[in-house]
């Protein structure tokens, strides 16, 4: 396997955080503009900027070649003041090879503590490509600051990229037994209860409490929750029970499209 190529990443989440709304206020802005933001934001060189530009664009964070700008999806993290962790892992999610490697990494013991030439050995230990010294060491340094973006604060010791992946799997299995409740349908409402029900006897979710945890998730990810639909039913018509969310009760759950098309992660 072959590390993902990915060489230049801001130093923190407060230091993208920073960049990303300096671009917002001007943007669509010139490439070199841009370029030339970072080297006075992160004290970079030009070229080092050039490539923390591209790094940012190839992710998803960005879009534009010429002119740069925010991808949609990061312009509605800032809109709705999100966390960012939570928005790098959706856009790591999409590239295999990435996630494989963020995940990987962040097993390592001690990870964090470690030098990028003790990390690429215990990657290379675990089967990665050994590449040259140089090009292994820009690898590793930005990668080790992307992992450490994807660290929620708020659940430290938890490792982001496997939840995140019990997430998606929970996302998928979700669209799955909502065709079978809806016969194939799009816009038909079906009761949250008969669906963790549903979800639970065909062993996609262990128990009330998983999928409790995961359809919070859902109802609280701006990106995927677009296409779904959380509303609720007169007391009188409401005789499989609520399903509370965020303090609010619901009854229904509707998708409007697919929530995710079919993944291929591992």
């Amino acid at each position: 396997m072959r590390m993902y190529p990915l060489y230049e990443f801001p130093q923190s989440l407060t230091q993208l955080t920073q960049l990303l709304h300096l671009i917002e206020k001007v943007q669509p802005i010139n490439k070199i503009e841009a370029v030339s933001l970072v080297e006075k934001l992160y004290g970079k060189r030009n070229s080092r900027s050039e490539i923390t530009i591209r790094n940012l664009r190839d992710l998803g964070v960005l879009s534009g070649y010429k002119n740069i700008m925010l991808s949609s999806e990061t312009q509605l993290y800032l809109d709705m003041n999100k966390n960012l962790s939570q928005l790098l892992l959706f856009f790591i999610y999409k590239k295999n090879d990435l996630f494989r490697l963020c995940n990987d990494l962040y097993t390592i013991k001690d990870f964090m503590e470690l030098d990028n030439p003790e990390l690429l050995n215990a990657l290379y230990s675990i089967g990665y490509q050994r590449e040259k010294l140089a090009t292994g060491r820009e690898k590793i340094y930005a990668i080790k600051r992307l992992v450490s973006c994807c660290i929620d604060i708020n659940f430290q010791g938890l490792n982001p990229f496997e939840s995140y992946l019990l997430y998606r799997e929970f996302i998928k299995a979700l669209q799955e037994s909502y065709f079978d409740l809806s016969h194939g349908n799009f816009g038909e409402a079906i009761a949250i209860t008969s669906m963790r029900d549903y979800m639970i006897k065909k062993q996609q979710c262990s128990s009330t409490e998983q999928f409790q945890k995961f359809i919070q998730s859902l109802y609280s990810d701006i990106i995927l929750s677009r296409n779904v639909s959380f509303t609720t039913a007169n007391v009188e018509f409401a005789g499989l029970g609520y399903h509370e969310i965020n303090g609010t009760n619901y009854y229904f759950i509707k998708l409007l499209s697919h929530i995710t098309e079919e993944d291929t992660l591992f």
